[in-house]
């Protein structure tokens, strides 16, 4: 799991997307170890779909899952603020 802002963590903003959460990352947080988390998340829990964007908006890491599975992306990555 990221760490939160509250923590004083990488994560900036835990927003809603269609069937998940975007984790909007800090500026400057190194992407090497999302990618890592990414990795083996997916290798756990196949029915997550996962994108790190990089965009006008920032990074970013995009965690989504069938509905079924939406408790399991809020308890693992987050609920939307």
């Amino acid at each position: 799991m990221l760490p939160s802002p509250a923590s004083g963590g990488r994560l900036v903003d835990c927003t809603a997307i269609d069937g998940g959460v975007r984790l909007t990352l800090a500026p400057g947080t190194t992407l090497a170890p999302v990618v890592e988390l990414v990795a083996a998340e997916y290798s756990c829990c196949m029915f997550f779909r996962f994108a790190v964007t990089v965009d006008s908006r920032g990074a970013a890491l995009e965690v989504s899952a069938p509905p079924e599975a939406r408790e399991i992306v809020h308890a693992v990555f987050g609920v939307p603020s």
